[in-house]
């Protein structure tokens, strides 16, 4: 949204925040669905159990490449493309073949105008919940002919929930920017009902990244960052 306002010159820049506080509800609501691992999440792993909650806030400031240069402001990546959608599948779990995530991520790489095959690395929403992940990556399947290179950083800093999208894309774009592809923290065995598994971590020369926020209710976001300045 903040990407379309600049570039419809309603605003020269806009500051995109996502913030989120733990809560006893939010853990008793969670705990309620059995969507939390007592051990730690273990993205994209056969013997994930939930997911690990976290808290914080994230931000980035999206400007026009003049209001950039007026504030004297190095820019760090570009928000080439972006797609949103709503399957309205089911309140809590995501549609078994990811039909609105597939929707996302072809929108985000048509508005990037890039293919599959640009994709430097894909940050997962990667929950470590059994239907997420196992969903995330059938719909990553279908619309990628080979799939890059994946993490998920639901380990590493908790599911922050509405800051997750913001504080995991401030992530991507260092990852972006360092061209190394980050662990995915817990896991450890291969779920032959995925498929596939996530990437070592390494370093790997990139040119964009696609970063995935998928939420209860059906709601999907992706977004592709790009060092194309």
């Amino acid at each position: 949204m903040a990407k379309r306002l600049v570039e419809q010159g309603e605003f020269d820049a806009c500051l995109a925040v996502g913030a989120d506080a733990l809560s006893m509800l939010t853990i008793r609501g969670f705990s309620s669905l059995m969507l939390i691992d007592p051990s730690g999440c273990k993205p994209f792993d056969a013997l994930r159990a939930g997911t690990s909650l976290g808290e914080g806030a994230g931000a980035m400031l999206i400007a026009s490449e003049h209001s950039a240069k007026k504030l004297g402001a190095q820019p760090l990546a570009r928000v080439a493309g972006w797609g949103a959608s709503a399957d309205c599948h089911h309140m809590t779990a995501p549609h078994p073949e990811g039909l609105g995530a597939q929707k996302a991520m072809r929108a985000a790489l048509a508005e990037a105008d890039i293919s599959g095959n640009d994709v430097g690395a894909i940050a997962t929403h990667g929950t470590a919940t059994p239907d997420n992940d196992k969903s995330e990556i059938a719909a990553v399947r279908a619309v990628f002919d080979r799939t890059p290179p994946f993490f998920s950083l639901k380990r590493t800093l908790g599911h922050t929930l509405a800051a997750s999208g913001i504080l995991e894309s401030v992530f991507s774009v260092c990852a972006l920017r360092e061209g190394i592809v980050p662990p995915t923290a817990g896991f450890l065995q291969p779920d032959p009902a995925i498929g596939l598994s996530p990437s070592d971590t390494g370093r790997r020369t990139m040119g964009s990244i696609l970063k995935n926020a998928f939420g209860f209710g059906g709601n999907n976001a992706s977004a592709v960052f790009t060092l194309d300045l």
